[in-house]
């Protein structure tokens, strides 16, 4: 390992102040973990408007089952890092992992009416604007 005096006082911070996460203990969800989450739901929403790749509507099936299978995973596991960090009273210690379960499901299972109300605004957004020129502006 590295000795030198800053590594040494950066690591005597870490023990004397602590950091953001904890150290020894439950971390808080990942900052970059959630923005690859957010990332991925605008791809889920808007499937090929935030990447620099074609889409086949073949393709679609398995394109969603992918993202959306990986969204789950990785939902429920910044989720149940949260509930580690801290239980909310209403939530019995015993059914974090069911109560997860049913959070993520139950947002997923919001996605598609998601899109019904964003085309319903892009649509209104289009008619109110007589300088744009599609809706995909």
């Amino acid at each position: 390992m590295l000795e030198c005096d800053y590594m040494r006082k950066i690591l005597d911070s870490y023990q004397k102040l602590g950091g953001i996460n904890h150290i020894d203990g439950p971390n808080l969800p990942s900052k970059a973990a959630i923005f690859r989450i957010a990332q991925d739901l605008l791809q889920l929403i808007y499937p090929g408007f935030f990447e620099d790749r074609t889409y086949r509507m073949a393709d679609m099936a398995f394109e969603t089952e992918q993202l959306v299978c990986s969204l789950s995973i990785r939902l429920k596991r910044e989720i149940r890092r949260s509930l580690l960090y801290h239980m909310p009273e209403e939530i019995n210690e015993k059914d974090p992992d069911l109560y997860t379960e049913h959070t993520v499901n139950e947002f997923l299972n919001k996605i598609a009416d998601v899109r019904d109300i964003l085309k319903t605004d892009a649509e209104a957004a289009f008619q109110g604007d007589p300088a744009a020129l599609s809706m995909d502006e």
